[in-house]
């Protein structure tokens, strides 16, 4: 039955694989072997100096120590010198912001979301360099067999500018407790209203905060069952543009779902100022009742969890059914990625890309994952497993620096779990094709993918004051009549007329236009 379900899974993601060609020319069928290493030699035959290439990358734990055993093997393997600038993932938006405005970026860039304003306007200012004709299957292989919705879905106007932080599309899921739901005889919630249900129940557990985040997360899970929106595009009248999210009727809905859980005491009341720390905090502590992450962390929180109630767990769902759609999580095939500087010299330009060849190459996929073999991790019953000191340093962070193979379980896998519980998720997370096979449509956040300069300018400066509206009409000191009205009024304005008129622009660049039609 597991390889049924596997062999099902597997024909699933090769049709959504198909919703965009890949930036790689096709070759001639045949299998190209990856270069062993790393160009080090000058055509004259003397030894070439190490490539010296600065770069700025979001930290999200304590990074590699660029002075440590593993940071010191990896340069000296590939004749590299990699200075990186750590910056906390916090505080990472407004130092690009600087940087881009200032014109003073360096070598290598790390792109979190290509429809970031910074990047928007990086990009149209042509200090990314394009990357789209060097990207052919004789030249480099291992880059051109990345997953091809990575390729397809970090574009920015059809063209390549970062080597995408590939992966497979299971990962973010919400988690609810497990433990919770069997006490009070509930199945895991499939619809809205099971949701609720599972809200209600939990609440009467002493000092618990069902619905401890701020409203994005919350929103992102419920519009889709609200309708048309955030997956399947809403288009304007006359069908020339593609209304933002923000500004559709599941939007809407979504927002007056949350002003019904407020009115019953299921949301915090500091909702506006929560992060995610502070809700995983409140969820490990025992007393939050959902929370945003991705699937590979199944493990460690169950594990967290123990330590302050010994029955409970967590179980993660995948989407929901509602009155008016389904709302699923099929990741877009990458995470962020690195972009290189434009104004890099073509020697180096083309010596960071062999690097980069290399750090997607499948045979050396645990190595820029997990570290070196033996001494950060060792393979038990076939999965990496870390080592006391692969734990101290391999985390968040550590692969940050490179372009990794694609592994279909990526974020699916934990370094830290037994090889049986791993397999387990493998099988859980296929619940994500049961629920895509419900959409006519790409189970995509289409927002993550297409962009929208004008919407980023506009949005930069509305943003506030639109989450403050919102959240007035959350806490019942607006009425969702008015929010209505507000997100019209935008809608109106000549900034978003123009912004969905480029959203549609974009929208067909990417194909999805295509693969929502059937075609």
């Amino acid at each position: 039955m597991q390889d049924k379900k596997r062999r099902g899974a597997a024909l699933a993601l090769a049709m959504l694989l198909a919703l965009g060609a890949a930036a790689c020319t096709p070759g001639n069928g045949e299998e190209s072997s990856a270069p062993e290493s790393v160009k080090t030699e000058a055509s004259d035959g003397e030894k070439l100096p190490p490539l010296e290439i600065t770069a700025v990358l979001t930290m999200y734990e304590t990074p590699p120590d660029t002075e440590g055993e593993y940071w010191r093997d990896m340069e000296e393997r590939y004749n590299i010198d990699y200075q990186p600038e750590w910056v906390p993932v916090t505080s990472y938006v407004d130092r690009l912001s600087l940087l881009v405005s200032t014109n003073d970026l360096p070598d290598v860039i790390r792109v979190e979301q290509v429809t970031a304003p910074w990047t928007v306007k990086a990009a149209e200012a042509g200090m990314f360099k394009d990357l789209t004709d060097y990207l052919k299957p004789e030249d480099y292989p291992n880059l051109c067999a990345l997953n091809p919705a990575a390729w397809t879905n970090s574009k920015y106007k059809g063209r390549n500018y970062l080597f995408p932080n590939s992966r497979g599309q299971y990962n973010n899921c919400y988690f609810l407790r497990g433990d919770l739901l069997e006490k009070y005889g509930l199945s895991r919630p499939e619809t809205v209203d099971e949701l609720t249900a599972y809200f209600e129940a939990i609440a009467q557990e002493p000092g618990m905060v069902p619905v401890p985040s701020n409203l994005d997360s919350p929103i992102e899970l419920v519009q889709a069952a609200f309708g048309p929106g955030n997956i399947l595009p809403v288009y304007t009248d006359d069908g020339t543009g593609i209304v933002p999210f923000q500004l559709t009727e599941s939007y809407a809905q979504a927002v007056e779902y949350m002003a019904q859980l407020y009115s019953k005491g299921l949301v915090s009341q500091e909702f506006a100022l929560l992060n995610g720390d502070q809700t995983e905090d409140l969820m490990l502590s025992g007393k939050g009742g959902i929370y945003s992450k991705n699937a590979w962390h199944s493990y460690r929180i169950n594990e967290e969890i123990k330590k302050v109630d010994s029955n409970g767990s967590f179980v993660p769902i995948f989407g929901l059914e509602g009155p008016g759609g389904t709302s699923v999580f099929y990741d877009m095939g990458y995470s962020g990625g690195l972009s290189v500087n434009s104004g890099l010299d073509e020697e180096k330009f083309l010596r960071w890309m062999d690097f980069m060849e290399q750090t997607c190459d499948p045979e050396n996929y645990n190595y820029f994952y997990y570290g070196i073999e033996g001494v950060h991790y060792n393979i038990v019953d076939e999965f990496p497993a870390l080592t006391e000191e692969g734990k101290k340093v391999v985390n968040n962070s550590f692969y940050i620096p490179f372009t990794l193979a694609t592994a279909t379980y990526t974020k699916v896998n934990s370094p830290l779990a037994p090889a049986a519980y791993n397999l387990a998720m493998q099988d859980t997370v296929q619940e994500v094709d049961t629920l895509a096979a419900k959409i006519d449509g790409a189970p995509f956040l289409i927002f993550n993918i297409i962009s929208s300069p004008t919407w980023s300018d506009y949005w930069a400066l509305t943003q506030d004051e639109f989450n403050a509206f919102r959240a007035d009409v959350v806490t019942g000191n607006k009425t969702i009549d008015a929010f209505r009205a507000y997100q019209q009024n935008l809608l109106e304005s000549p900034e978003v007329a123009a912004a969905t008129v480029e959203y549609k622009t974009s929208y067909d660049e990417f194909g999805l236009a295509d693969w929502s039609t059937g075609g």
